[in-house]
């Protein structure tokens, strides 16, 4: 506020009586002689004087010698006290003299030179005393003089006083009062006994400037007019008053009719003052001040026992103002500080204002309209040292201002309104009341510390703030919705319920919050500098679409409910969060260090992210639907129940599942180096992926990866009961373990690891395409359960090793290695399929082997040894050697049985029927104690073959070898076919038919039997023959030799046959062209062409990590 306007007041100067050295224009020494002369005369005009009336025979009255009353005062007591008593006593304008003179004359300012007063003996009084015992109220209209030495002047009239234009001259200290005045034992005035009364000025005023203290005693006082003083004090009300302290004493009821106001002052009735004490005393008589009330050197005192109104009020020091109530109209200053208590309401109107301190105590509603502020100078200028302090049982400062300088301090015992207020202060802020209003844009501002104590602060839409030190709330309940409570250092709330929707609770240093209840939602912050710490007590924290964040550490204590949808809660620092619930749909949780969560349900993380340098939550299950839990380090998750990781990712270095299941359908869980999951239920990785950079480790009792992805950039480790990997993808770079009882790899699943890969299973199933592959070794131990392949690959270039196995299904599949392997089950079921090594095979099958249309093959030797062994239209060959020990039957009808060195058959019969082979580049050897059925079927070998038989039949087939043939048989059938040896042909055979067949040999043929049938038939050699039969049919046959021909033959039949030496003879395969033993890529191609639309099973090599099958970016 201005208060330049009191400066100017309080720097006034009353008007005063100066010396004037003449009078009516005459010179003072020229009218010394005419009042010398008038002298005589004055007992003569004494009578003449209007309005003074003596009633004491000590007192008398004169004249002027200008007609100016003089009173010649009593002798005084000995207390030098002159004690006058009037029935009248009236001041006209021209003034009255009160001698005190103890010379013979006495120069005045009213009267000019005056005799001295006889009536003091040589002894002036120090106190002169004007007692009015009449019934007329004194008027007072002129000045005052005493003559002679100064002393102090007292006019008392139990009828009243008025003053209209009057004024004293030569008097310390001047009294008007309406009570009776008691002496003391001394003659002294004691006191003031005051009944009723009232001292009034009207007009002209009251002009005391020249008077040191000046003092009104009445029980009203009416103040129409400007009164001037130095020292005012004005004491009201039916009283006992102390003639030197005017302290005051009530006296008895006499029921006498109080007034109405015990000081009334006009707008007219103006105070001018350098001190000035206003005390209206009487209980409920109010007192009213329209006019100005300025005190220039002093402090100003307003005391009053009823209702104190005042218009414009300063002091060049302090303002002391104590009512019944209190209304300040206008402005009010003071020059150090105002004190205003009222014992009810206090209205400040316009503005209350002072250079150092403001101190306001009202026991009602303390209302400011206007403003109230400490730290403004004269010059309107602020300095730092203002103080306020109000204490009320209300305070109403809506849409108003309080402003101090240096410190506020609020005390009400109800409610502060500051709608729209503002309560400001420069320094230190304390508040306390049972409500803080200070909705609707309202502030509380301090600039360093402020401590806000109430039981409701409604700070909706305001500002609570401390711009350069600490803020400290305390309340029931705290309404900062779209609100602001802010502090540079240290905030600190305390409260039973708090909300904060679309508020702000800031701090550049730590914050606090203590609360049984949180409401932070609707884009509300919540940000600490240097720190957060929340207690919720056990209470509900709703931050959907809030904030929470702090560059320092943050503490959370005491939560149960919590809901963070679209929210934030944040940390640079490390956090751990405790509660019943945590609902973090569309929210955050952040933090640059440690994260900690302990949910005591479910911790819903629907489209939310989690995000740390380490994360470790544990609850009683998860839902991370479309949502992230990142950690650049460590991430645990501990849960009693269910992760349900939809859509969802959980990233870390580190990652560490343990949950009750885990539905991870389309999610991601990674571990940049290791992932551990434990699920001790099911674990659903539907179109998923589960992958580590170097170690993964999973466990779960059912394995859905369907359309999933599992892996590890090194190595990875998976046990579960049942694993079903149809369409998906289970990968190592380098070591896989899998350990499972059910394992589905259809559907172009793929099981595949870069170095080694471990299964241990009781059932695999591959059909549609299923990869299980190594770059290295592949171990598959079934552990007597059942390995179905159809469709499917089994793949290592490194060591293959199957174990375990009781029945192999591998139908249109592929099982090969670049290194030896063995295959030893109970029953294989092959067709179409390929089991295949580039070094060895071994096959032990307890039962039977069904090739049908398959390939067993191997780059080095393969032996196959089962119960029955079924190669129609398939191939069972070795680059080096095969060995097939079959006990029962091998059905090789169309098939091709073959090795590039040594072929060697121990079976209980073999079928090599419709166009059958059985072929070697090197030596053959057939032993079977049944037959060798080879019709239509071939049998051929570049070196050696050795057939061991019970029974040959060999119509329309061909037995050939490019070395020695052996046939040892009890009989053997040859009708249409042929038995061919390059070098030698031996035949043990008791009986053979070879009727339309051949026995040829292109160097030496010896046979040995009981019954040779050639009907028809051609036995040649190109060298020596021998024959030995115990009998021979050779109608229309032949038996030729191109050599010696030596036979012994017990009974020879022959009819148009022919026998002898002969010439070269047709090389009697007729028409088969004789074949050597394929490449291998040949050798495929003749095993797997028969079927029609049957690719080759492996052409090449794949690349590590690729499938054998299909070139890698196909799988």
């Amino acid at each position: 506020m201005d208060v330049r306007l009191f400066a100017f007041m309080v720097g006034q100067r009353s008007a005063t009586i100066q010396p004037r050295e003449r009078f009516c224009g005459l010179p003072k020494r020229g009218l010394a002689f005419i009042l010398a002369n008038a002298m005589f005369w004055q007992p003569l005009w004494a009578q003449a004087a209007q309005g003074i009336v003596v009633s004491a025979p000590n007192t008398t009255l004169g004249q002027a010698g200008n007609g100016v009353p003089v009173v010649d005062i009593a002798a005084p007591n000995g207390g030098g006290l002159s004690h006058n008593r009037f029935k009248d006593y009236n001041v006209g304008s021209n003034g009255v003299i009160l001698n005190n003179a103890t010379a013979r004359t006495q120069a005045t300012q009213l009267g000019g030179i005056v005799l001295g007063n006889a009536n003091l003996k040589g002894k002036a009084a120090k106190v002169i005393l004007n007692e009015v015992n009449g019934t007329r109220p004194s008027q007072l209209r002129g000045y005052t003089e005493v003559a002679g030495q100064s002393a102090a002047v007292i006019v008392a009239n139990p009828h009243g006083i008025s003053c209209n234009g009057c004024g004293f001259i030569n008097t310390p200290h001047v009294t008007l009062t309406t009570g009776k005045p008691v002496l003391n034992a001394q003659g002294a005035v004691a006191r003031y006994e005051v009944d009723g009364g009232s001292v009034s000025l009207d007009g002209a005023g009251l002009n005391a400037d020249n008077v040191e203290r000046f003092d009104i005693i009445t029980r009203s006082a009416k103040l129409n007019a400007q009164l001037h003083a130095r020292e005012l004090n004005i004491i009201t009300g039916r009283n006992d008053v102390d003639a030197s302290s005017l302290a005051t004493t009530a006296r008895a009821g006499s029921g006498s009719s109080a007034p109405g106001l015990a000081i009334d002052s006009t707008a007219l009735g103006g105070m001018y003052a350098g001190t000035i004490k206003l005390v209206g005393t009487e209980a409920g008589v109010g007192v009213r001040l329209a006019g100005n009330v300025a005190a220039s050197a002093g402090d100003m005192q307003l005391d009053a026992n009823g209702h104190l109104s005042v218009a414009q009020v300063s002091a060049s020091k302090a303002v002391k103002v104590q009512a019944a109530s209190i209304e300040v109209r206008g402005p009010m200053y003071a020059g150090t500080e105002v004190r205003l208590n009222s014992a009810g309401t206090l209205v400040n109107q316009q503005g209350i204002a002072a250079r150092e301190r403001v101190t306001v105590q009202a026991q009602g509603t303390l209302s400011n309209r206007g403003v109230i502020e400490a730290g403004v100078n004269p010059d309107n200028s602020r300095n730092g040292r203002g103080d306020v302090k109000l204490t009320a049982a209300q305070l109403d400062n809506a849409g108003k201002s309080v402003v101090a300088s240096r410190n506020l301090t609020v005390a009400v015992r109800q409610g502060v309104d500051n709608q729209g207020g503002t309560l400001s202060a420069g320094q230190a802020s304390d508040i306390s009341a049972a409500t803080l209003d200070n909705r609707s844009k309202g502030r509380v501002l301090s600039s360093a510390g402020q401590s806000v104590k109430v039981d409701q602060l409604l700070n909706a839409q305001g500002t609570v703030a401390s711009a350069t030190g600490a803020l400290a709330v305390q309340a029931s309940t705290l309404d900062n919705q779209a609100g602001e409570l802010s502090a540079a250092k240290q905030l600190t709330l305390n409260a039973g319920q708090l909300h904060n929707q679309a508020g702000k609770l800031l701090s550049g240093g730590k914050l606090e919050v203590v609360t049984g209840q949180l409401d932070n939602s609707a884009g509300a912050r919540i940000v600490g500098d240097k720190g957060v710490t929340l207690d919720l007590q056990h209470g509900h924290w709703n931050n959907a679409g809030g904030l929470l964040h702090t560059a320092g550490p943050l503490v959370l204590r005491n939560l149960t409910e919590v809901s963070n949808r679209q929210g934030e809660i944040s940390s640079l620092g490390a956090y751990a969060l405790a509660a019943t619930s945590l609902d973090n749909q569309d929210g955050k949780l952040l933090s640059e260090h440690d994260l900690t969560l302990r949910i005591a349900r479910v911790l819903d993380n629907t489209r939310g992210l989690v995000s740390a340098a380490n994360v470790d939550a544990r609850a009683t299950g998860m839902l991370n639907q479309d949502g992230k839990l990142l950690a650049r380090e460590q991430l645990a998750v501990q849960l009693e129940g269910a992760l349900d990781n939809q859509r969802g990712e959980l990233s870390a270095s580190h990652t560490q599942l343990d949950t009750a299941s885990l539905d991870n359908r389309k999610g991601h869980i990674q571990g940049d180096q290791r992932l551990h999951i434990d699920s001790r239920g099911a674990l659903d990785n539907r179109s998923g992926t589960l992958v580590a950079g170097q170690y993964l480790m999973l466990t779960s009792t059912t394995l859905d990866n369907r359309a999933g992805k599992i892996g590890s950039d090194a190595r990875a480790q998976l046990k579960s009961t049942d694993l079903n990997n149809a369409g998906g993808h289970l990968y190592a770079a380098e070591q896989l373990i899998l350990d499972a009882a059910d394992v589905s790899n259809t559907d172009a699943g793929l099981i595949r690891a870069g170095q080694q890969l471990h299964a241990s299973v009781q059932r695999l199933q591959q059909a549609r395409g299923g990869r299980l592959y190594s770059a290295g070794d592949l171990h598959l131990n079934l552990n007597g359960g059942v390995l179905d392949n159809q469709g499917g690959l089994i793949h290592a270039p490194g060591q293959l090793l199957l174990t375990g196995l009781t029945q192999l299904d591998n139908r249109q599949g592929e099982i090969s290695s670049e290194q030896a392997f063995g295959v030893t089950a109970a029953s294989v079921d092959n067709r179409a399929g390929v089991i295949t090594s580039e070094r060895d095979l071994s096959l032990n099958i307890e039962a039977s082997l069904d090739n049908t249309g398959g390939e067993v093959s191997s780059g080095g030797r393969t032996r196959v040894q089962a119960h029955r062994l079924v190669n129609r239209e398939g191939a069972v060959l070795g680059d080096q050697s095969s060995e097939l020990t079959i006990s029962e039957v091998l059905d090789n009808r169309q098939g091709v049985i073959g090795a590039g060195e040594d072929l060697q058959l121990q079976v209980g019969r073999l079928d090599n029927r419709e166009g059958g082979s059985l072929v070697s580049d090197g030596s053959l050897r057939a032993h079977t104690a049944a037959v060798l059925d080879n019709r239509a079927g071939e049998v051929r070998a570049k070196g050696l073959i050795e057939l061991a038989l019970g029974h040959l039949d060999n119509r329309d087939g061909l037995v050939s070898g490019g070395d020695l043939l052996s046939v040892r048989a009890a009989s053997g059938d040859n009708q249409g076919g042929t038995l061919h040896a390059d070098r030698y042909l031996q035949l043990f055979v008791d009986t053979l038919d070879n009727r339309q067949g051949i026995l040829r040999s292109k160097a030496t043929l010896d046979y040995q039997g009981q019954h040779l049938h050639n009907d028809q038939g051609l036995i040649s050699a190109a060298g020596r023959l021998q024959l030995e039969a115990g009998e021979v049919d050779n109608s229309k046959g032949r038996i030729a030799s191109l050599a010696d021909l030596d036979a012994s033959i017990g009974v020879l039949r022959q009819s148009g046959g022919a026998g002898g030496r002969r010439g070269p003879e047709p090389d009697g395969h007729r028409g088969r062209q004789p074949r050597g033993w394929p490449d291998r890529q040949q050798r495929r191609v003749a095993a797997q062409g028969r079927h029609a639309g049957q690719p080759c099973r492996r052409t090449e090599q794949p690349a590590a990590g690729d499938s054998p099958r299909h070139p890698a970016g196909q799988q």
